[in-house]
């Protein structure tokens, strides 16, 4: 997780199965093509879910929302042009009904029924099939999670490969499904505020500190792109390094437990540091260089007496 990649959490949720044709469509454009004789230059695409029967419909760019829902009932719910509004209206409510009308209702009833449970049955397989490669994770309100920012919610033209990876802990103010939720973001964070649970990791460590989980939340910190270069670097030349920031990962170990620090590169905040030290866990008698980066932030968010 340490490059900000999805997990495997949140199981798949099934769709609504209608239960007869255009009951749930859905509609898009294909527009940009070269402009017909009647002047169309788009089609108007309409997917019924239940039948997977597509219609094709030829409209112009400039078509207006109106135009469209009046293509809609023409050539999908009607399937003809209407030629005035006799042509709209039900036949009338006879006490008796023809024996072949009735029987070719009820064998369409009992088709629409039969793809209703073929459709339910299909759906429980997909489900049982992709549930196995994941695993159910679910937050409440107020918990605390790190936000994994995928390249697609950088604004155009934002995107780099120094770009934060991965920011927290921050908050969930509100559960929308068992996998959406809506995040408290930080201010500089551009990004719509609904995460995919596959995109959230618990934090285990506690929301109150001000060490450097807080400076994280509010700076993220760019420590897989440094990892990365102190990694290629020590490939050829041997030096070794050692990352003193918590990812809030349930495998990290407390301080207590860990080793002593003896890598020749450090990287963490100045409260992790500080703990580090006073866990007897890292010694400043051999420090030639230090580097503090973006102090005058640290300083804003109350970090004055940890520097």
């Amino acid at each position: 997780m340490s490059k900000g990649t999805a997990t495997n959490a949140g199981l798949y949720m099934l769709l609504s199965v209608p239960a007869q044709p255009l009951e749930d469509v859905s509609m898009d454009f294909v527009m940009g093509l070269p402009q017909t004789q009647r002047g169309n230059d788009s089609i108007y695409v309409v997917v019924d879910r239940f039948s997977n029967m597509v219609h094709f419909i030829p409209c112009k760019k400039t078509t207006d929302a109106i135009r469209v829902a009046q293509q809609y009932f023409c050539e999908v719910v009607y399937a003809v042009i209407p030629k005035g509004p006799l042509d709209l209206i039900p036949l009338p409510n006879r006490s008796k009904v023809h024996s072949k009308a009735a029987n070719f209702v009820n064998g369409l009833q009992e088709i629409h029924q039969a793809v209703y449970d073929h459709l339910t049955e299909a759906n429980a397989k997909y489900k049982q099939a992709a549930d196995k490669k994941h695993c159910s994770v679910e937050f409440e309100v107020g918990d605390f999670v790190w936000a994994i920012l995928t390249k697609e919610r950088y604004p155009a033209g934002e995107y780099n490969k120094l770009s934060a990876r991965k920011i927290g802990p921050v908050e969930v103010i509100e559960k929308i499904n068992s996998n959406a939720y809506r995040l408290k973001l930080p201010s500089h964070i551009r990004t719509a505020d609904v995460f995919n649970v596959k995109h959230l990791i618990p934090y285990t460590g506690d929301s109150s500190d001000e060490d450097d989980s807080r400076v994280n939340s509010l700076h993220p910190w760019e420590n897989d792109v440094n990892m990365e270069v102190l990694r290629k670097m020590g490939k050829y030349t041997g030096i070794t390094y050692q990352v003193a920031i918590p990812m809030g990962g349930s495998n990290d170990l407390p301080i207590t437990k860990q080793p002593p620090v003896a890598a020749q590169v450090l990287i963490g905040t100045p409260g992790t540091m500080k703990k580090w030290m006073s866990a007897k866990k890292l010694s400043a008698v051999y420090i030639k260089i230090l580097v503090f980066d973006e102090a005058d932030h640290m300083l804003d968010e109350v970090m004055v007496f940890d520097i």
